[in-house]
């Protein structure tokens, strides 16, 4: 099946409006927490960003939202782009607004508990250093992302069943 996701969910550019200056502006992402018919999660790990020094961290799939696109939208591209899945967002489980040490710096991050549709999110190459990979929560891989714990946490508060349409 081939579904063209290009632009799906975005205001053209004319379209999108500009915040007035001095406007705050906080970037925004969301991020899919799959998991299979074992209850196993699915985790990504990206290239270290060049100078950093360290480890890139295991994370749930996602991005960055556009502007003027939907954060369900947003997360549909984004797994498409990422994994070559089409995934159905079911629920927000968590709500990540992080601020840097410094203070200079918030952006949130959208956890959305969701199902794969289409394709299979485990293959060869990809775009990662790692992964994606399915995790048994107890063999949950290091380091790993504050994201990731918090919606475990939420999910737990919250089983995915009561959000999934295939349960």
């Amino acid at each position: 099946m081939t579904i063209n996701v290009a632009g799906i969910g975005r205001k053209s550019d004319a379209a999108a409006e500009t915040p007035p200056a001095g406007a705050c502006s906080v970037p925004v992402s969301c991020r899919a927490l799959l998991t299979d018919r074992r209850g196993r999660v699915l985790l990504v790990r990206p290239h270290a960003p060049e100078k950093s020094g360290r480890s890139p961290e295991w994370q749930l799939p996602g991005g960055a939202v556009a502007a003027g696109e939907t954060l369900a939208l947003a997360l549909i591209r984004r797994l498409h782009e990422q994994l070559e899945v089409l995934v159905c967002p079911h629920c927000i489980l968590h709500i990540v607004d992080h601020v840097d040490g410094t203070n200079t710096m918030r952006s949130l991050s959208i956890v959305f508990g969701a199902s794969v549709v289409s394709g299979d999110p485990v293959r060869p190459g990809g775009r990662f250093a790692e992964g994606p990979r399915w995790f048994a929560l107890a063999d949950l891989p290091e380091p790993l992302a504050g994201h990731v714990a918090d919606a475990l946490a939420s999910r737990s508060a919250m089983p995915l069943s009561a959000c999934r349409r295939d349960a």
